[in-house]
C-alpha cells in the first residue's frame, strides 16, 4: 500500500501539510480523461479492426471513464 510522499501527513480531501508545516493545496477531485483509443493505438504496429476498437471502448465505458476521447481529425499532410 502507497501513501502520501515523505515527509506530507494528509489532512483531509483536498489538502495537505508538509514536514515543514507549508500547506500544499491539492483539487478535491481529479477527472480522468482516457485517450488511448485517440492517441495510444498511433504507436502499435498492428492496426485493430473497428470491432476490436468498438470492444476496447466498450470496456472503458464499463471501467466507469466519464470522459473517453475516441478519435480526432487531421489533414492528410500531418499524419506519418
Amino acid at each position: 500500500m502507497t501513501g502520501p510522499p515523505a515527509g506530507t501527513v494528509s489532512l483531509r480531501a483536498g489538502r495537505s501539510m508538509e514536514g515543514d508545516g507549508n500547506m500544499i493545496r491539492y483539487p478535491a477531485s481529479v477527472t480522468l480523461c482516457e485517450v488511448g483509443l485517440r492517441d495510444g493505438l498511433q504507436n502499435e504496429k498492428q492496426l485493430l479492426t473497428t470491432q476490436d476498437k468498438l470492444e476496447l471502448l466498450r470496456g472503458l465505458i464499463a471501467a466507469g471513464f466519464p470522459v473517453i476521447e475516441v478519435g480526432s481529425f487531421m489533414h492528410p499532410r500531418a499524419v506519418p
